[in-house]
């Protein structure tokens, strides 16, 4: 049975639940963990929800809010403060234009999608990083998150379908 927010302010905690756990997932994992290599295991959850709510319900993925996730990610990462937001506003400028390419065909098919997306933004990453050190860095912890934020993605997109029908989002 759905909790039925229509209107006033129950609509707007409910549009603020998949922010508020995207929110919480980066700052889980980014728990700090003995190994300094484990950085590149973590999936980048500001893309994830930039991805699908820019997609699917761009009225909730405000770029302002956008911008914050990609700054905090950076933050507690320790990247360059603004690399991921800059990605980030990019993905959400790519999404404006090309909206109805990225809608098409099944919830199989949007996973095969972003997964080549995932990595294509990870060599995005790579190249830009790069250009920041003046050096070319190693590309394979890039590619491995990019990896690990393509397996989460399903996972990510089946536990909001179950927010959404139990808030009605």
């Amino acid at each position: 049975m759905a909790v039925g927010f229509k209107s006033g302010l129950g609509r707007t905690l409910a549009n603020l639940v998949p922010a508020l756990l995207t929110l919480f997932l980066i700052l889980f994992m980014r728990v700090p963990f003995q190994d300094s290599n484990a950085g590149m295991f973590i999936p980048i959850f500001s893309l994830i929800f930039t991805y699908f709510f820019r997609l699917h319900f761009p009225e909730i993925a405000r770029l302002w809010f956008i911008v914050i996730l990609g700054l905090l990610e950076d933050f507690l990462s320790g990247g360059y403060l603004g690399l991921t937001s800059l990605v980030l506003l990019m993905v959400a400028a790519l999404f404006e234009r090309q909206r109805h390419f990225f809608l098409q065909g099944s919830v199989v098919s949007e996973i095969f999608i972003f997964a080549f997306f995932s990595l294509g933004i990870s060599l995005l990453y790579w190249l830009l990083t790069s250009f920041i050190e003046a050096t070319l860095v190693p590309a394979l912890p890039f590619f491995v998150q990019g990896l690990m934020t393509a397996l989460v993605f399903p996972l990510y997109v089946f536990v909001i379908g179950r927010i959404n029908k139990r808030f009605s989002i």
